[in-house]
């Protein structure tokens, strides 16, 4: 058995590939270490209770002291450095994440067989470890240096990050991304060998844990629809759907759930048309989300194609909605649509104008027989090609062929 050190620098709760990935080498008996970035005590409890009870997580930055002389300072040497980057141009590694020297350090202490990297910061860790002669591997969660708008880039340092997706891709043990399509883009921008791929999929054996219970939905007689996030608020997608709701005629309900501002709920009140009723409902704890989900007929999955990373990457409501068995109704960027090929009864992809999103609802909600087929396909994509079971074997064979 190997010792694996995966490191990131988000809290665990906001990093489920980092945890399924742990999980799943921890469960096939190899010494797990797992670094992460330390700042909230209640948010660390919850960190810790998402790990196989193996598992050694340690602090790769510990911000938990926030008024201590070197918390603040770690904070400010960041916020520092992304100034730098946007009145200069002059990329730095400071600007990437919090305090890179002292988790270097860290993740050398641990000498493991495999280091295994997450998230922009890691990068520059990745490419540290690599030329000290460690064995490393890297996870593209996410295309960095092109997952912003060219005005919100400012304080990026878009060189390095692309001079690190370069390195990594070509001195790496091995890489891997979230879609075939990013593999395939960001292989062909830097002239590489193809990352692999592990989708951000979720287990099938969650659906024995659902509850059953009838929490959110309040007419089972009306279609639902159901879209999620942390946070809701603008460029989001819900515009779209407002719009389209408009030239709906089908009574119908809409729930939303996440965190939203008073200003922004009001908004989006004005743009309710009368035969929609809104609920929007409060987060819920992870293992409890796949049971709300189920009680909805359609998922809406409205993303952008713009920047690429957007375009590439297929986000995680998609694979909640099919661990959940409900429809799905996607705009068509190149990471859902690679979906739509994998289970093509599941989701109905649509072009971002309002008149084909409204159809496609009237379509689905009209015909019961359709959205039965949908939700069966959509099931049986959750349960079987895109379960998360089957992305566990693959992360087992990359670490055992190393």
């Amino acid at each position: 058995m190997k010792t694996i050190c995966i490191f990131t620098q988000s809290p665990l709760v906001a990093a489920p590939r980092v945890v399924k990935e742990a999980n799943v080498y921890a469960k096939a008996g190899h010494n797990v270490i797992v670094y992460a970035l330390w700042y909230d005590k209640n948010l660390l409890e919850k960190d810790r209770k998402l790990l196989h009870k193996s598992i050694n997580y340690k602090a790769g930055v510990n911000l938990l002291k926030y008024g201590s002389f070197i918390s603040k300072y770690i904070r400010v040497k960041r916020k520092l450095a992304r100034l730098f980057v946007r009145y200069t141009g002059v990329s730095t590694v400071a600007a990437l994440g919090y305090d890179y020297t002292a988790y270097l350090e860290k993740l050398l202490i641990e000498d493991a067989d495999l280091y295994i990297g997450h998230e922009e910061m890691s990068m520059a860790l990745s490419r540290a470890l690599i030329t000290k002669g460690k064995k490393v591997a890297f996870d593209f969660e996410d295309w960095h240096s092109k997952d912003l708008l060219p005005q919100d880039r400012l304080h990026r340092p878009i060189k390095l990050l692309e001079n690190l997706e370069r390195f990594l891709l070509n001195k790496a043990a091995y890489t891997y991304t979230t879609s075939s399509a990013l593999a395939t883009a960001i292989a062909q921008t830097y002239e590489a060998k193809n990352p692999k791929v592990i989708y951000n999929s979720f287990p099938a054996a969650d659906r024995d844990k659902m509850d059953q219970l009838p929490k959110d939905r309040v007419n089972k007689l009306k279609p639902s629809l159901y879209w999620f996030s942390q946070v809701i608020s603008e460029g989001r997608g819900l515009e779209l759907l407002f719009e389209a709701l408009q030239l709906t005629t089908t009574p119908l309900e809409l729930h939303l759930r996440g965190r939203i501002l008073d200003n922004y709920k009001k908004t989006l009140e004005a743009l309710l048309p009368s035969h929609v009723d809104l609920f929007i409902h409060d987060l819920v704890p992870v293992g409890e989300l796949i049971s709300r989900i189920a009680e909805h007929d359609i998922g809406i999955a409205f993303e952008e194609n713009t920047p690429e990373s957007r375009d590439f990457t297929i986000t995680n409501k998609v694979f909640h909605y099919l661990q959940a068995g409900i429809a799905v109704l996607a705009t068509k960027t190149q990471g859902q649509a690679e979906i739509k090929t994998l289970a093509p009864q599941a989701l109905s992809l649509i072009e971002r104008d309002p008149k084909q999103v409204a159809q496609s609802i009237e379509m689905i909600v009209k015909q019961p027989q359709v959205l039965k087929q949908m939700k069966l396909a959509s099931w049986q994509a959750g349960q079987e090609i895109l379960a998360f079971e089957k992305e566990a074997v693959k992360l087992n064979k990359f670490v055992d062929a190393v």
